[in-house]
């Protein structure tokens, strides 16, 4: 059955003009709406239904998103000695060996809520943040590599930690996310300038973490492609059983004067009639949800 595009109306196989209103057929219109389509077009423009076998199947998933800005936390870990360990071992047996550490690696990563981004040869990295963002990354992200330290066996690490602001975006030909940023080359730096078993932080995951990570600050270093040193911060371990006087003085809660009259009244009601009320806060990561 041939569809014309003007009115709709199917038409027996043969007809070259309408039987309902006299339109030409000599194009056929889309098989699901009968739009009649421009020539060289793969996709209908009224429905998106395929018109032809040769459309891509990916042009239809095919966005150009721009990126969205995100605060997130950079992880980045690096087997020490790789190069003279390949020399002088088996390559099945170095391949097997970085393989299962970096297997275990990626379990303790999602394990704290981060995501593996991608494996750079004997380097791993991870983020935290993105896609899904907590209220404690940087503290998630160092936990993380204080976690991966004690893991690694015969092997030893280096690791480099970084918080900033990013560009999650989609990049390459395959379109998967990944983050961009000056956040994310510190880390990388950080990294490099850590010894094997050492973790090294910036200063944003330092202040960020400092709550539930105790840190020793270090001489600030010159990191490559940053003009000034950059504060660095190790990591000596988790804060446990220690008084709450080692964490950070709260600041105070600005411009949330009419939320926390709302919530009290709502609580004044609870009490006073002795009825259960429910109060739902939403808002990105980072605004104050727990604090409020």
């Amino acid at each position: 059955m041939a569809v014309c595009g003007s009115c709709g109306a199917d038409n027996p196989v043969g007809f070259r003009f309408c039987g309902s209103c006299g339109t030409a057929l000599g194009r056929p219109g889309c098989p699901s709406c009968g739009f009649v389509n421009p020539p060289g077009q793969h996709f209908c423009g009224q429905c998106g239904t395929r018109l032809n076998e040769a459309a891509p199947a990916a042009a239809t998933a095919r966005t150009s998103s721009p990126g969205e800005r995100k605060l997130a936390t950079i992880l980045f870990a690096d087997v020490v000695g790789f190069t003279s360990m390949s020399e002088n071992a088996d390559p099945e047996a170095v391949a097997r060996t970085v393989d299962a550490a970096f297997r275990r690696m990626a379990e303790v990563v999602e394990s704290h809520g981060g995501t593996v981004d991608k494996y750079l040869g004997d380097a791993l990295m991870a983020v935290f943040g993105v896609p899904v963002a907590h209220d404690d990354d940087a503290e998630r992200a160092v936990a993380a590599a204080l976690a991966m330290r004690e893991l690694g066996g015969d092997l030893a690490f280096s690791i480099g930690i970084n918080s900033g602001e990013v560009m999650a975006t989609a990049v390459g030909r395959d379109g998967d996310v990944t983050v961009i940023g000056d956040a994310v080359n510190v880390a990388a730096r950080l990294e490099k300038a850590a010894a094997g078993g050492e973790v090294l932080v910036g200063p944003l995951t330092a202040e960020l973490a400092t709550s539930g990570i105790a840190f020793r600050e270090r001489q600030p270093v010159i990191l490559k492609g940053k003009r000034d040193p950059v504060p660095v911060f190790e990591v000596i371990g988790l804060r446990e059983g220690q008084p709450q006087a080692v964490e950070r003085e709260r600041p105070p809660l600005v411009g949330r004067d009419d939320d926390l009259a709302f919530l009290r009244a709502h609580w004044r009601r609870v009490v006073r009639d002795q009825r259960a009320s429910v109060v739902l806060v939403t808002g990105d990561a980072g605004m104050g949800k727990t604090r409020l």
